[in-house]
C-alpha cells in the first residue's frame, strides 16, 4: 500500500487493518522498512513480493516532482504489477496511471473535522476487495471512463517505465527546459542522432514535472503511434486527466462517438483548439510533449509534423509544445520556423560528461581505484562516441558477465560494435540455435512488421516451430524485448543495422521476404474468412512491399474489405492509406493502378464520397496517383454521383474546359438529377465559366443554380450560388446588385445554419458564414463604401475567435483587412504585415493578392521599386493560374509605377475586363498619397 504521511494517513491505516482482517498481507514502508539506510532497495522488494498496489491518490503522495508515492508507482508498473488507485482527495492522477480508472473515495472524510461517512467507506472497501479477489473489474463508470472508451488513449506506460531506469544527468537540459517554460516561445525541439538519450530524457521530465499534463510516444514499427489521429486523441485524453475544466468541455461535444470519421485537421480542432480556447485560465504554462517525430513519418509524409506547423499556433497562450526527433530534411522543412535545439550542443547539455558520470554511478562497485579509474571511464566515453544506449548496453552486459574491464581496448565500438559483438557473442555460443534456419526468419518478420505483431502471430508468421521459437525469443531478449505481448527491438536503429547488407554482414535482413511472409499468411486467413484488425489495416501494404501486383489489385478491388478497413480505420485514414497505396503501386505499374480506378470498389468509394473528397483536398492526391490517365482512357463512371465526382475533380485541378465538358454532358444524357445535383452542377459550370472571363454564361449558371435550389428550399446551393452571382456583379461595376446578392447569400446561409443539426457541419457553414462577410467587405471597399465595411469584417473576426479555424478563407479574411487598411492610409502597417502574413498563404491566388495589396501601399509611400516588385510578383501568380481579373489589377498598378506589363489574351475581347481595369486604375488614383 502506497501513500502519503499526511492528514489522510488515517484512512491509510484504517483500510490497511480492514484489509489485513480480510487475509491480504500489506506491505507498507511505514512498517516494513523501519529507517533503514537502503530505502529505494526496500520499497522494490516490497513491490517485487506483492501481486497489487494499493495507491492512495492525495496531494501529498502523488504532486510532481516531489510526490513521495511517484516513484512506488513507476516502479510498480515497470514490473507488470496491478494497481488499485483510489482517490482519496481531488488531485490530478500521475500520467502513467492515467487510463486506469480509480475507486472514488472523496468526500467521506474532512481532515480536520469529527466527519467520516462510514456507509461510504464500506461500500468502497467492499468495491476493492471485490477487485483485490478477481471477483470483479475496476468500475467504468463515470466521466473519465466514458472518455477513456471513445477516445481510446494509448498506453505509453511500456515505453515511460522502461527508459525512467537508472536515468541520469541532463542539468543542462533540464535547465534550458526551465528557461524555455517560462519564455513566450511556445514550441521547444530538441534533436538528436539515435540512442543519444531523446527518449530517456522525455519519459523522465514528464514524469517528475506538473507542467507536463499528455506525452505521445511515436514509433517507427507502430502505425497506430504513427496516426496523427490516435496521437490528438491520447493527448486530448491525458489533458482531461489534468485538467478538469478542459474535461468538461470534452463531455459537452456532440460527436465524440464518431471522431474517426473527421480529417485530422478538424480533428485537432475539435478535440484541442476550440475546447482549449473556451477554458478561461491563468496561470502556468501547460505542456504537451510528442516524442520521436521523426518515426511518425510514413512513405515520405508526417501529418503530425503538419499538424504542428499548421495548427499549434491556434491554441491558447498557455499551451505550449516540446518535441523530440532526430535531424530529418522533411521535418526541417515543415518545422522551418522553429530552431531545433541539438542534444549534442554543449549550451544545451553536457552529453560527454553525462555519459561518464553514468558510467561512473553504474560502475562504482566495478571500476578499478586510483588512476587507472580514470583511463577506463575515458575509454568508455570514447567508446560511446556520445550515444547514451551504447552505455546503457555496455552497462547491462558488464553486469551480466559478458564483458569485462580488464579488456577494455576489446569493447566494440558505437553501436554498430554493440549489435555486431552481441550478435557474434549469442549465436558463435549457442549450441541448438542456428541464426540463418530458427533467427533470420523470425528477424525477417520483425524487420517488415508495421506494427507491433504478438509474439504467437510473430511465431505462425514466420514459420518456425514453437519451441524453436521460445528458444529464439529467451536467446534474443536483450535486444529484442518483450513489449505489452509482442518482441520489439531496443531501438530503431537496431532494425535500420539489420536491414543494411554492408553493416551487418552475415547476420544481414531481407525486408522484402518478411513482407512476403506476411503477406502469405494474410491472403491464407482471407481466404478462410478470418481477417484481424492488423491485416485489414496493413494486407495491401505488405503485398506492395513484396512486389506482388495482380494480388494487390484484387484486395484492393474487393468492396467488403475496403468497406472494412473503413469500419476499422474511419473514412479519413482509410482513403488517405489507399491514396499512398495507388501511389506506391503506381510506382511499380500503372497499368495496376487503372485496374483499381475501373473496380468495383474504388468507383463505389470516388461517388460514396465524392463530398469528402472535395472537401478533404484529396482529388489533387488522385492526381499524384494517376487518375488523370485513368480518365484519358476510359469512359468514367456511370453513376450519377460518379460523374458529378469527375467533374469536380476536374474543376479543383484546374482543367476548367474538361469540367464543363463533363458537367454538359450529364445534363444532355438525360440523367436523372436531384435538385441538390442540378444545383450543385450549375454552380460548378459557373464557376468554371467565371475563371475564363465568360460572364454571361457564368451568371446563366448561377441563375439556373439558384431557381432549383430555391423552388427546391436548398439553402446553402442557393446561398452559394447567390455569391457567386455578387462577385459577378461586383466586377461588372454593379455595385446595387452586388450588395443586394450578397445580403441574400448570407441570410439563406444562416437559414441553413439555424437548421443544420451535425456539429461538424455547422462550423462548416459558420465558416462560410464568415467568408460571405468579408466577400460583402471586399465589394464595398471596390466601391469606396466604407461605412458599412467594418460591420461585416467585425462579424467574420467575431466567427474566427470563436471557431479558431485558420484555413484558406481566414487567409482571405486577413489580406482583405490589409486592403481596408490601405484605404485607411496605414501604408506602413499594411506594407509590413503582407511582407509576414503572405508565408500564411499556400495558394498562388492569395500570395498575388498580399503583394498587391503590398504594392499599393509601397506606391503611396513613394517606394517605386518595391511596387513595381510586388506588381510583378502579383502578375506573375496571377497568370499562372488563369485568374486574369487578378492580373489585370497587377497590370494596373505596374502602370502607376510608369511601367508597362501585357495585358492577358482576354483583354482585347472583353468589354467587361477593359472597365474593371479602368475602375481599378481610377481606384487606386484615388487613394491620398501618405508621408
Amino acid at each position: 500500500m502506497s501513500y502519503g504521511h499526511d492528514e489522510y494517513e488515517n484512512v491509510a491505516r484504517r483500510l490497511k487493518r480492514d484489509l489485513e482482517a480480510e487475509g491480504f498481507d500489506i506491505w507498507v514502508d511505514k512498517d516494513q522498512i523501519k529507517g533503514t539506510s537502503d530505502w529505494e532497495a526496500s520499497i522494490e522488494r516490497g513491490i517485487s513480493s506483492s501481486d497489487w498496489l494499493v495507491l492512495m491518490m492525495t496531494e501529498h503522495s502523488v504532486r510532481r516532482p516531489d510526490g513521495v508515492c511517484l516513484d512506488e508507482v513507476s516502479y510498480a508498473r515497470f514490473l507488470g504489477k496491478s494497481i488499485a488507485p483510489i482517490m482519496v482527495q481531488e488531485v490530478k492522477p500521475p500520467l502513467c496511471i492515467a487510463r486506469i480508472q480509480w475507486i472514488d473515495m472523496k468526500g467521506f472524510l474532512v481532515p480536520g473535522k469529527a466527519f467520516f461517512d462510514e456507509d461510504t467507506y464500506q461500500k468502497r472497501k467492499d468495491e476493492l476487495l471485490s477487485i483485490l479477489r478477481g471477483v470483479q473489474t475496476l468500475s467504468v463508470e463515470g466521466e473519465q471512463e466514458s472518455l477513456r472508451q471513445r477516445l481510446n488513449p494509448l498506453d505509453n506506460d511500456v515505453y515511460s517505465e522502461h527508459f525512467t531506469k537508472g536515468f541520469y544527468g541532463r542539468k543542462e537540459l533540464f535547465r534550458h527546459y526551465d528557461e524555455w517554460l517560462r519564455s513566450n516561445k511556445r514550441v521547444l525541439w530538441l534533436v538528436g542522432d539515435a540512442g543519444i538519450g531523446k527518449t530517456a530524457f522525455i519519459a523522465n521530465l514528464s514524469t517528475v514535472r506538473g507542467d507536463i499534463q499528455a506525452v505521445h510516444f511515436c514509433r517507427y514499427n507502430d502505425n497506430e503511434r504513427a496516426n496523427p489521429k490516435r496521437a490528438i486523441m491520447s493527448i486530448a485524453y491525458y489533458l482531461s486527466t489534468q485538467i478538469p475544466e478542459y474535461r468538461q468541455r470534452l463531455m459537452e461535444l456532440r460527436d465524440l462517438d464518431s471522431l474517426i470519421e473527421k480529417s485530422t485537421e478538424r480533428l485537432f480542432e475539435y478535440l484541442i483548439v476550440e475546447p482549449l480556447n473556451r477554458i478561461e485560465r491563468a496561470g502556468d504554462a501547460v505542456v504537451i510533449v510528442i516524442d520521436a517525430l521523426d518515426e511518425a513519418t510514413v512513405d515520405g509524409r508526417n501529418e503530425l509534423a503538419d499538424i504542428i506547423a499548421r495548427q499549434f499556433e491556434k491554441t491558447p497562450a498557455w499551451m505550449k509544445l516540446l518535441v523530440t526527433s532526430r535531424r530529418e530534411a522533411l521535418l526541417e522543412r515543415k518545422l522551418a520556423k522553429i530552431r531545433p535545439v541539438d542534444f549534442a550542443d554543449a549550451r544545451y547539455n553536457d552529453n560527454l560528461a553525462d555519459i561518464r558520470g553514468f558510467f561512473s554511478e553504474q560502475l562504482a562497485d566495478t571500476l578499478p581505484a586510483g588512476k587507472g579509474r580514470g583511463y577506463v571511464l575515458d575509454r568508455l566515453v570514447s567508446k560511446s562516441e556520445g550515444i547514451f544506449l551504447y552505455a546503457k548496453t555496455i552497462v547491462d552486459e558488464i553486469r551480466s558477465g559478458q564483458l569485462t574491464l580488464d579488456r577494455i581496448d576489446d569493447f566494440p565500438e558505437g553501436l554498430t560494435g554493440v549489435y555486431l559483438d552481441y550478435f557474434d557473442r549469442i549465436f558463435e555460443a549457442s549450441q541448438e540455435v542456428s541464426y540463418k534456419r530458427d533467427v533470420r526468419p523470425i528477424m525477417e518478420v520483425l524487420c517488415a512488421t508495421c506494427a507491433p505483431m504478438p509474439a504467437k502471430v510473430l511465431c505462425e508468421v514466420s514459420g518456425v516451430d514453437e519451441y524453436d521459437f521460445a528458444d529464439v525469443c529467451e536467446l534474443i531478449c536483450e535486444m529484442f524485448p518483450v513489449r505489452g505481448g509482442a518482441l520489439e527491438p531496443i531501438h530503431k536503429s537496431l532494425v535500420d543495422w539489420l536491414v543494411d547488407a554492408r553493416r551487418s554482414g552475415v547476420y544481414r535482413v531481407s525486408a522484402r521476404r518478411g513482407h512476403t511472409k506476411i503477406a502469405d499468411h494474410y491472403l491464407s486467413a482471407r481466404d478462410r474468412g478470418r481477417l484481424d484488425t492488423y491485416a485489414v489495416r496493413y494486407l495491401c501494404t505488405h503485398l506492395l512491399r513484396s512486389g506482388r501486383v495482380d494480388e494487390v489489385v484484387e484486395v484492393m478491388n474487393d468492396l467488403a474489405f475496403e468497406r472494412r478497413r473503413i469500419k476499422v480505420m474511419g473514412l479519413d485514414s482509410a482513403v488517405r492509406g489507399l491514396l499512398l497505396e495507388l501511389e506506391e503501386l503506381r510506382a511499380q505499374d500503372d497499368d495496376g493502378v487503372e485496374a483499381v480506378f475501373r473496380g468495383e470498389a474504388f468507383s463505389y468509394l470516388f461517388a460514396r464520397y465524392r463530398r469528402f473528397f472535395y472537401n478533404s483536398g484529396l482529388y489533387f492526391g488522385l492526381r499524384t496517383c494517376g487518375f488523370d490517365r485513368f480518365l484519358d482512357r476510359s469512359s468514367g463512371y456511370s453513376t450519377n454521383d460518379g460523374k458529378i465526382g469527375i467533374a469536380y475533380y476536374y474543376y479543383i485541378t484546374e482543367n476548367f474546359d474538361r469540367a464543363i465538358a463533363a458537367s454538359e454532358s450529364i445534363f444532355s444524357s438525360g440523367a436523372r438529377l436531384s435538385p441538390s445535383e442540378a444545383a450543385e452542377l450549375h454552380n460548378l459550370v459557373g464557376l468554371c465559366y467565371r475563371k475564363g472571363v465568360d460572364f454571361k454564361k457564368s451568371k446563366d449558371h448561377f441563375e439556373l443554380a439558384r431557381d432549383v435550389a430555391e423552388r427546391s428550399g436548398i439553402y446553402y446551393d442557393l446561398s452559394t450560388a447567390e455569391a457567386n452571382l455578387a462577385k459577378i456583379a461586383y466586377h461588372e461595376l454593379d455595385w446595387t446588385s452586388a450588395g443586394m446578392w450578397n445580403e441574400k447569400a448570407i441570410t439563406d446561409l444562416e437559414r441553413e445554419l439555424a437548421a443544420a443539426t451535425d456539429e461538424d457541419y455547422r462550423i462548416s457553414l459558420e465558416l462560410f458564414v464568415a467568408e460571405y462577410h468579408r466577400l460583402s467587405a471586399e465589394c464595398l471597399i471596390w466601391n469606396y463604401d466604407l461605412e458599412h465595411v467594418d460591420e461585416h469584417l467585425a462579424r467574420a473576426e467575431e466567427i474566427y475567435g470563436r471557431v479558431q479555424s485558420r484555413d484558406r478563407y481566414y487567409v482571405r479574411f486577413l489580406y482583405t483587412c490589409e486592403f481596408r487598411d490601405v484605404l485607411a492610409g496605414k501604408f506602413e502597417d499594411v506594407c509590413e504585415d503582407c511582407e509576414l502574413l503572405i508565408h500564411q498563404a499556400t495558394s498562388s491566388y492569395d500570395k498575388s493578392q498580399f503583394y498587391f495589396y503590398r504594392g499599393i501601399a509601397a506606391l503611396k509611400l513613394g517606394r517605386r521599386e518595391e511596387c513595381l516588385e510586388c506588381a510583378k510578383a502579383a502578375y506573375g501568380l496571377a497568370r499562372s493560374i488563369g485568374a486574369w481579373l487578378e492580373m489585370e489589377e497587377a497590370v494596373a498598378l505596374a502602370g502607376e509605377a510608369a511601367v508597362g506589363l501585357e495585358h492577358s489574351e482576354h483583354f482585347a475581347s472583353s468589354v467587361t475586363i477593359q472597365n474593371w481595369v479602368r475602375h481599378a486604375v481610377s481606384f487606386i488614383e484615388s487613394i491620398p498619397r501618405g508621408v
